[in-house]
């Protein structure tokens, strides 16, 4: 079992890359396409009709005896805080780059977060049929800007035109000299192997990178083009073969760690990734944020585009629970684990926003939705001034406004609108400084 998210700065391409997999599994009979609002992990009307995800959707599915939990993040900025749950639960990761733009400031910031989490994490340097296309520009920007310890797996030829493809340069029949430097950096036996010109196992090889990957210390790159469908059979390759496996903790009282919050129609969701032991459908579990006990109503994962219940979650694996009604995100059901990811912080929001209903009957269904909206996503920190009548969030920046607009229209119903933000200030110490208290008394100190 794997839990992989995918992280891109926005329009690298990494949703179509998650309907490459999809593809792969047989969920699909046809690639989606995010221009046209067809792709199966955008969900939302806002994300189909402007081409971006605004949301983290996860995805399970089995391919090559693999069950896959794949986590599609969304790449703008404003919505870092879905990146930032999505890091706590995934295994490894694939970072997209483009072949034009390469490595982007949210790219960096990405890639600082998979850093300090030490999470395993493979390079697709995608659309390398572009026009202005340069893998080895951007190879170059990668061990500038994010590590020298890079694998190439793959080399381009047509680089910028349609019929741009790639040759495997790490397989059975050959491996280039750079990767055999590097993997002998990490095993002494495959460097004395080399320096005295025998030849190199590829199993061996592969265990070393593997190994090496787990620790985060080699970093595989494959260029392709998940528009013409090049270099993605071998990155599915790379994900089922050398990123980790989930840890397997069956046997451990259950515990389970809730990443996210939902709401539709029939009801509210808790998604959770089970740390620990198994959980079942009627299983009571204590919330230890609120020391309450809360009943499993159903567990479900989205398998393609459906939802399917399952009567019961191993450990290591991912899905939604109903019936957990008090559960907040950050919390731990059952087991208080030693093993709780930490979290991390990419973003904060830098502005306030007021909300206002366009039809003054709708005040208090929209105080709700934002309510709602902000148990779903806490950095909105929804604040209800009752006194004033006034509905305030905090947001990262216009495009997260004019989403959270639409999904008040889309989700709910209610027309709003949105007075300017105003940022948010923060008083620090610019620096160090010296000064004195002066002391006066009226009386001298035997009177006093």
């Amino acid at each position: 079992m794997k839990n992989i998210g995918i992280f891109a700065h926005v329009d690298a391409g990494k949703t179509s890359i998650t309907e490459h997999f999809l593809y792969a599994a047989g969920l699909i009979k046809k690639l989606g396409s995010v221009d046209d609002g067809s792709a199966v992990s955008d969900e939302l009307p806002v994300e189909k009709e402007r081409g971006i995800s605004v949301k983290s959707s996860y995805i399970s599915f089995n391919l090559d005896n693999n069950t896959i939990n794949l986590i599609d993040t969304p790449g703008h900025v404003d919505f870092s805080s879905e990146l930032e749950r999505s890091l706590q639960v995934i295994d490894g990761a694939i970072l997209v780059l483009s072949a034009v733009e390469g490595v982007q400031a949210h790219s960096l910031t990405i890639w600082n977060a998979l850093k300090q989490k030490k999470t395993p994490t493979l390079i697709f340097i995608n659309k390398i049929d572009r026009p202005g296309a340069d893998s080895q520009a951007v190879i170059d920007d990668v061990k500038k800007e994010l590590t020298e310890s890079v694998l190439i797996m793959n080399e381009s030829e047509s680089e910028g035109t349609d019929n741009a493809s790639t040759y495997s340069i790490f397989n059975e029949k050959s491996m280039s000299e750079s990767n055999l430097e590097l993997l002998s950096e990490q095993n002494d036996e495959l460097l004395e192997n080399w320096l005295d010109g025998n030849v190199i196992d590829f199993s061996f090889a592969e265990n070393i990178l593997r190994n090496a990957l787990t620790k985060s210390k080699i970093f595989p790159i494959i260029l392709g083009s998940a528009k013409y469908s090049v270099g993605i059979q071998e990155l599915i390759n790379a994900a089922l073969k050398y990123l980790p496996n989930s840890k397997n903790k069956e046997y451990d009282k259950a515990s389970a760690f809730v990443f996210g919050i939902k709401h539709d129609n029939s009801g509210k969701y808790a998604m959770v990734k089970l740390l620990s032991g198994k959980i079942q459908t009627k299983d009571v579990l204590k919330n230890a944020a609120g020391d309450k006990e809360e009943k499993i109503n159903g567990i479900r994962k989205k398998i393609g585009a459906k939802y399917i219940s399952l009567n019961e979650l191993k450990a290591g694996d991912i899905a939604e629970l109903s019936g957990i009604n008090n559960a907040k995100i950050g919390d731990i059901l059952g087991e208080n684990t030693a093993d709780i990811p930490g979290s991390i912080t990419l973003k904060t929001p830098l502005l306030t926003v007021q909300i206002k209903a366009v039809k003054e009957k709708d005040y208090a269904d929209l105080a709700k939705a934002l309510q709602l909206l902000s148990e779903e996503d806490p950095n909105l920190d929804f604040e209800w001034i009752k006194e004033e009548n006034e509905l305030h969030l905090k947001i990262m920046g216009w495009m997260q406004m004019q989403i959270i607009e639409r999904i008040l229209e889309d989700r709910f119903q209610i027309a709003a609108k949105f007075e300017n933000p105003i940022v948010i200030y923060k008083e620090t110490p610019r620096g160090t400084g010296e000064g004195f208290v002066r002391y006066w008394m009226p009386k001298p100190c035997w009177a006093i």
